[in-house]
């Protein structure tokens, strides 16, 4: 029988650490712990597949020194989550592991993390060829919800009540049908849109900034005293005001049938 990836979470951030489980809620999940303490003495009982491990900790140890002890009972892959440093010392440690390392950059990519799991899983596999093969743990997704973990909370919303879909640095403005003000959340844009994409094809770019709903679509303007000025869009239970940029207008009135 295969047996399941178990994913150890290390990152002291509350609001990082409960992204990355909702990131990498298909797996077994270990953690996450907010301290390297508290990841050494979980894993004394339950050791896990692979480390996903914030460098940087609030506690006396830091990620590397996690991945260290733990490599000392069993070697297993580390994903470590770190901003791009200048720190020699920290390279010098790295450089010298002898279990495999892999690097996401802060802030997070869903893309980045996905492949970089990915290899941590073939590492893997080739530390332990005779053991059962890994498998990721098999679970039923809800095709029509989707759970948005902002700051305040968790919101489980029906797809179809998503409009507009706004680049914030960092985050994403999720703006709702049943919602007065968008909930924010700690994912770029375009690992957002990744991630809707397996249950929806209705969220479509705009432009640079904005996704919409095409569902949601009530009017495509023009701008009568400027010919040559963006459209704008007018959506259905939303006031947001969202431009068409040319760059995406094709791909958006492909969905549609003109008459």
């Amino acid at each position: 029988m295969p047996s399941p990836i178990k994913l150890m979470i290390l990152e002291d951030k509350t609001f990082l650490a409960q992204d990355l489980v909702d990131r990498l809620s298909e797996y077994e999940l270990i953690g996450p712990f907010a301290s390297g303490e508290e990841a050494l003495d979980a894993a004394e009982d339950e050791l896990p597949t692979i480390g996903v491990f914030d460098i940087e900790l609030k506690g006396e140890l830091n990620g590397i020194d996690v991945a260290e002890r733990i490599n000392k009972s069993q070697v297993i892959p580390v994903i470590y989550l770190t901003k791009i440093q200048d720190d020699q010392s920290i390279y010098d440690r790295i450089s010298a592991a002898e279990f495999p390392v892999f690097f996401v950059s802060k802030p997070v990519s869903n893309t980045e993390l996905k492949i970089n799991l990915g290899n941590a899983i073939k590492a893997l596999e080739g530390i332990n060829p005779d053991k059962a093969p890994l498998t990721d743990a098999t679970v039923d997704v809800l095709k029509d919800r989707v759970m948005l973990r902002s700051n305040t909370g968790v919101e489980s919303l029906d797809v179809n009540d998503l409009i507009v879909l706004e680049a914030d640095g960092d985050t994403t403005k999720v703006h709702t049908a049943v919602h007065k003000y968008p909930v924010v959340v700690s994912t770029h844009l375009k690992d957002f849109m990744e991630k809707l994409s397996v249950m929806t094809q209705d969220m479509i770019r705009v432009n640079r900034s904005n996704a919409v709903n095409i569902k949601k679509i009530l009017q495509i303007k023009d701008d009568q005293h400027n010919v040559s000025a963006k459209k704008s869009i007018v959506l259905k239970d939303s006031e947001v005001v969202v431009t068409l940029s040319p760059i995406y207008r094709k791909e958006l009135m492909a969905r549609f049938k003109m008459i």
